[in-house]
């Protein structure tokens, strides 16, 4: 895969010595004076002996991620926001989001406004000269009762006070809260703070401003999952909580123990309990650098795991899992002076897990960004696959999460876009990929340039989208493609190549997706409209034109697909892949 270039710095080529994105808000100030809001995102690096594996580094690790069949359009949600990093819906079921800004605030979103005034507001107690950031935020899976919630905060601190790090050379700190609502929704004062309710949780020691506590999340066993970064010092030494995922009880079951300040338990099933030595018993899984954001899929544990300069990966954890940072990146060797090797004779003995799935940096990308596994309605084809992004390209993806097969969206024109940061001026990236309270997509979409102003963006079907669904015939699958803005007097059109020449087709037209098998394949529309006895050119191809009518309501969805007689395919017939076409 040819390494394309680039105007200005390749980002993936910087100083190994500690490689940051560093933003400096000059507007925001502090009891009258200027604070630098460090936001290091992505890539970072701290030295590290390993044992070289004997093969050199790949030039060309993974092949290309190629462009996938399916269609997203992006709109935007809210847009004036300050480095947001993170949005989650409360599990109460109300029409609320919940956004975190680095610089320490917790904004209510509703249908679309903010409120007022921040839910919360750390940034007087906690700002200083060196940086900030609140990067989480999850609700306790009880919160319409007891509303609580949890977030991540950054801060320079006394260093005493830390449960967990060295204690010279700190740096700054990373914290987990609990706080609460002063009530329930929809009472009054459901969007306010409790001021009462504030509780330290844990308190880690950190050498770097990167690498650091990142992502919350509730599992279906009731505890809370913490993703912690190495600290830019790598990550498989088991006496150090840096590197790895956290598992807790902040509810204090029976037979849990006491974590190391009383001010939560530790699950006794999790791995390391009770291994002595040093071990910190908190921890899930290790070997990670930078697992940046986590997911829950019912059991499952996704993790979408920042790569050093070569290669970026989804992980499924699981318990007492290894995954190798600093020996390896991905399924690959790390060559500790740069690159990767497909070598791994020379890594010391054990058991490493390698990624689900995985890509290198040939196209520009450089940080993944997870990141969910689908459960939505508004793309039932996506349903199961996981959904991330990368920082640097602005690109989206979706990975089948039983073979590790990488696609490419492509992004409706007719809607918002996502710059990356390769763009030139201004510049901005995803953060994060969260669903709101339907199970649907939104993107934190965070400034990478003076300015601080980012958004949260929906992501809603495109005006024409790809359903898959064909059976093959003669010469292949026949393709079908929709066009046109459908708007009101607009002309739209379809057209469908690779069918078997001279045959008659059937176009089925529904408001629904059916997914029933058919006649061998997938019949993918509702039949409410049949069109018969339609002849394919001699050539294979059918194009059909026509005006958008009036009166269509917005977001409105129809379902299109052609079966064609054909002998090669099964049961005589062959189909092509269903579009939906929704109006914007």
């Amino acid at each position: 895969m040819p390494r394309l270039a680039a105007a200005g710095p390749d980002p993936m080529t910087r100083s190994t010595a500690d490689a940051l994105e560093i933003y400096t808000v000059s507007s925001m100030t502090k009891t009258g004076r200027q604070a630098a809001l460090l936001c290091a995102l992505a890539v970072g690096l701290a030295g590290a002996t390993l044992v070289p594996p004997t093969g050199g580094p790949l030039a060309d690790p993974l092949p290309d991620i190629p462009l996938g069949p399916h269609v997203l359009r992006l709109t935007d949600l809210v847009s004036d926001l300050v480095f947001p990093t993170d949005v989650a819906a409360p599990p109460d079921g109300s029409p609320r989001l919940f956004v975190t800004q680095f610089d320490g605030k917790l904004w209510v979103l509703v249908d679309g406004s903010l409120q007022a005034t921040p839910f919360l507001d750390f940034s007087d107690d906690f700002f200083s000269s060196s940086g900030s950031a609140m990067s989480s935020v999850v609700f306790h899976p009880d919160f319409a009762i007891n509303r609580r919630l949890f977030v991540v905060m950054i801060e320079n601190e006394d260093p005493a006070l830390a449960d967990f790090g060295v204690t010279s050379g700190v740096l700054q700190q990373s914290v987990l809260y609990e706080v609460a609502a002063l009530a329930e929704h929809p009472a009054a004062g459901s969007n306010l703070l409790d001021p009462a309710s504030k509780r330290e949780l844990l308190r880690i020691n950190e050498l770097s401003p990167v690498h650091n506590m990142n992502d919350l999340a509730f599992g279906s066993d009731g505890y809370l999952y913490i993703t912690k970064g190495d600290d830019s010092s790598g990550g498989t030494d088991l006496t150090t909580i840096h590197g790895s995922v956290l598992r807790i009880d902040v509810d204090f079951a029976p037979g849990n123990a006491p974590g190391a300040n009383g001010q939560y338990a530790i699950p006794a099933d999790n791995p390391f309990v009770g291994t002595g030595g040093g071990v910190i018993e908190e921890i899930w899984a290790y070997g990670f650098r930078n697992p940046w954001r986590m997911t829950m899929d019912t059991a499952d544990v996704w993790i979408a795991e920042v790569g050093e300069g070569d290669i970026e990966e989804i992980d499924l954890v699981v318990a007492g899992g290894n995954y190798g940072w600093m020996l390896k990146q991905g399924s690959f060797a790390h060559l500790g002076t740069g690159g990767v090797s497909d070598d791994l004779s020379g890594l010391p003995p054990g058991t490493y897990i390698d990624p689900v799935g995985e890509y290198d940096h040939g196209q520009l990308d450089s940080s993944v960004i997870g990141g969910v596994i689908y459960s939505g309605a508004a793309f039932p084809h996506l349903v199961g696959d996981y959904i991330f992004g990368d920082w640097t390209s602005g690109r989206l993806f979706q990975m089948d999460t039983s073979s590790g097969a990488i696609q490419q969206f492509s992004i409706d024109p007719s809607g918002d876009t996502i710059s990356g940061q390769l763009s030139g001026f201004p510049t901005e990236g995803i953060i994060a990929i969260e669903v709101d309270a339907d199970g649907e997509l939104l993107i934190v979409v965070s400034p990478g340039d003076a300015s601080p102003i980012g958004r949260i963006v929906r992501v809603v079907p495109a005006n024409w989208d790809d359903l898959g669904g064909g059976v093959a015939g003669i010469a292949g699958e026949p393709v079908l493609l929709g066009a046109g803005p459908l708007l009101p007097g607009s002309q739209s059109s379809l057209s469908l190549s690779s069918a078997a020449p001279g045959a008659l087709s059937t176009l089925v037209i529904g408001v629904a997706l059916l997914g029933l098998p058919f006649k061998g394949g997938l019949l993918v529309p509702t039949p409410d409209a049949l069109f018969s006895s339609l002849p394919i050119g001699s050539n294979g191809s059918l194009n059909l034109a026509g005006t958008w009518p009036a009166g269509i309501p917005s977001g409105l969805s129809t379902y299109y697909q052609f079966w064609i007689s054909d002998a090669a395919g099964p049961a005589g017939f062959a189909a092509s892949n269903g579009v939906r076409g929704t109006t914007p």
